[in-house]
């Protein structure tokens, strides 16, 4: 069975079909690794996104409060993507914690 995908800002599980995608992504690279991250979050944490790695797109979807252009407020879904690398895709000057 496939490990469950894992933020490396948060060490939380990623949810949905984040889930899915990383797994895929996992399995068709052959990565050992099940944590993920921005290419900021790798460099920030001492490693190196290898040069020609291609990245993931997730999705962050939550709904929140936003204000409409005449100043009132409305709930609705706020959706961001990201682009994040598996972590065996970066070398790196020491060992992260998985």
């Amino acid at each position: 069975m496939t490990k469950q995908p894992t933020s490396l800002s948060t060490g939380k599980a990623y949810s949905g079909s984040n889930v899915h995608t990383l797994q895929v992504a996992a399995a068709t690279n052959n990565f050992e690794s099940n944590v993920w991250g921005t290419y900021r979050q790798i460099t920030s944490r001492g490693g190196q996104v290898r040069k020609g790695e291609k990245g993931t797109r997730i999705a962050f979807v939550k709904f929140d409060w936003v204000t409409q252009p005449d100043g009132s407020q409305k709930q609705e879904f706020v959706v961001k993507h990201f682009t994040v690398f598996n972590t065996d895709q970066a070398d790196w000057a020491q060992e992260v914690a998985a």
